[in-house]
């Protein structure tokens, strides 16, 4: 007996009609947004071989990743990000290219879900890659266009954290062996284990405590440099504060916060690392940052920074809210006579021309037609009598 036959692995959903339509209308959107920046689409093969990912920078955990043999019996992978080959894609085929490199992509990637947070095993990514571009200019741009993006999803229904690995890097480097134990309960915001591990520490511990804790607006920069002793981490917060300046002269200030305890992925990010949230929702929908070392894998010296999107989850958010102007209003035209309609008649063209989405009906009769538009929530049926005379029936 067959059990797996109508139903999708675990983490995995088919999409339906209006989520079908949000979807295609959130992609465009963000998609017109990225080349009005001058960025161009990539796509990378969905098989990677399992090398790409097995060590280096971008490492990913085997126990995460979908892999399978090919007819050589290599082993290959489903890929579980973009960024690594994006990377693999320059290293290849890009690199005698004049820097900068502005590219986006549009597509699914795919890692075991190992937690509860997760809720996909295959998730729609969205997002760009600025290789070659360092500085404060690519930093700004990315963090506008990752705004920007956020604002044509959700309007202003969303907040971007922001941080900097220089400055908890800086902190954690000096903690010797509580250094992954601090990470895990930072990373959880787990304030009694980072007392503890704190109470250890000496003043170290003291610092760790107050970074910890800094969450909020602009003003959390000027008591982070109050705190902040060794350079590295205060240069890392002058940073922070021209890039808030840099919003501000772009009026995208408003749905900016800081969290200087951001880590992410500790061995990752580099610089500057930001993620966003919808209001309400506990899940990111959005994150990135700069990565200057992971084109180090390919022995390659060039500094990169992006972000992605997780389309499944701001598809899930966009689903729930009222979104009428996806759906065209429909007009069914049923003809008694076996003559098709022309698609350019002028009547066609005038509904077009007034919203309607114009669809044919199959039906044998006008009874069955005003069933079959009511099924799928079509606004009008117009009848085409065999001496050319319209009838029109609102559903």
């Amino acid at each position: 007996m067959k059990r797996y036959d109508k139903i999708t692995p675990e983490g995995t959903m088919d999409y339906l009609f209006k989520e079908c339509k949000i979807r295609r209308n959130a992609e465009n959107r963000v998609r017109n947004l990225f080349e009005d920046y001058g960025y161009d689409e990539v796509m990378t093969t969905s098989l990677e071989f399992y090398d790409v990912f097995s060590e280096g920078v971008g490492r990913v955990s085997q126990n995460e990743l979908y892999t399978l043999t090919d007819g050589s019996g290599r082993l290959i992978t489903m890929r579980p990000d973009s960024t690594k080959p994006i990377a693999r894609l320059f290293a290849s085929r890009l690199k005698d290219f004049v820097l900068p490199i502005k590219l986006y992509y549009s597509q699914p990637v795919f890692k075991r879900n190992l937690s509860f947070n997760r809720k996909s095993d295959e998730i729609l990514q969205m997002g760009i890659e600025l290789i070659g571009g360092t500085g404060f200019k690519s930093d700004l741009e990315i963090l506008i266009l990752g705004i920007k993006s956020m604002k044509e999803l959700f309007g202003n229904d969303f907040f971007v954290e922001i941080g900097h690995m220089g400055i908890i890097g800086s902190i954690l480097n000096s903690f010797g062996p509580f250094k992954e134990n601090a990470k895990s309960a930072i990373s959880k915001k787990n304030f009694p284990e980072i007392d503890l591990i704190a109470s250890k520490l000496g003043e170290k511990g003291k610092i760790l405590k107050e970074i910890s804790r800094l969450f909020g607006g602009k003003e959390i920069l000027s008591q982070a440099k109050s705190i902040l002793k060794d350079n590295e981490s205060f240069s890392a917060v002058l940073e922070l504060e021209k890039l808030y300046q840099g919003l501000m002269n772009e009026g995208l200030q408003d749905n900016i916060l800081f969290d200087l305890s951001i880590v992410n992925d500790y061995q990752y990010y580099t610089g500057l690392v930001f993620r966003c949230f919808v209001d309400g929702v506990g899940t990111e929908v959005m994150s990135g940052g700069r990565y200057d070392s992971l084109y180090g894998d390919y022995g390659l010296n060039i500094p990169a920074i992006g972000f992605a999107i997780n389309f499944n989850e701001a598809l899930e958010i966009l689903s729930k809210k009222e979104i009428d102007d996806l759906d065209r209003k429909k007009a069914v035209i049923f003809s008694t006579s076996n003559t098709p309609v022309n698609f350019d008649s002028p009547m066609i063209i005038d509904l077009k021309e007034k919203g309607y989405r114009c669809i044919f009906s199959l039906c044998d009769s006008l009874e069955d037609t005003l069933n079959w538009a009511e099924a799928i929530k079509a606004k009008l049926v117009i009848s085409i009598e065999k001496n050319g005379e319209t009838k029109e029936f609102t559903v």
